[in-house]
């Protein structure tokens, strides 16, 4: 398992580093970036498999970084023929 990142640093003009915390979507967001159902993602969740979420209370966001990271991760490099 990889190191976790909890926030992202934005460097101003004066090279001082900002932490920025990455936008996180609910499920129908993240249904709609991915191209799956909410449905699909809920059950993704309960195989604990798909992209990685967060439980706030009953509420379930993704960060937008976190969905980027595995829609690459299942990116299907293909050749020319």
């Amino acid at each position: 398992m990889g190191f976790l990142k909890p926030y992202i640093y934005n460097v101003t003009m004066d090279n001082q580093y900002t932490p920025s915390l990455p936008k996180h979507l609910n499920e129908y967001q993240a249904a709609d970036v991915t191209g799956l159902s909410v449905k699909t993602l809920r059950r993704m969740r309960h195989e604990m498999r798909g992209p990685q979420y967060l439980k706030l209370g009953r509420r379930v966001v993704y960060s937008e970084t976190d969905l980027g990271n595995w829609l690459n991760d299942h990116r299907v490099e293909t050749t020319a023929a």
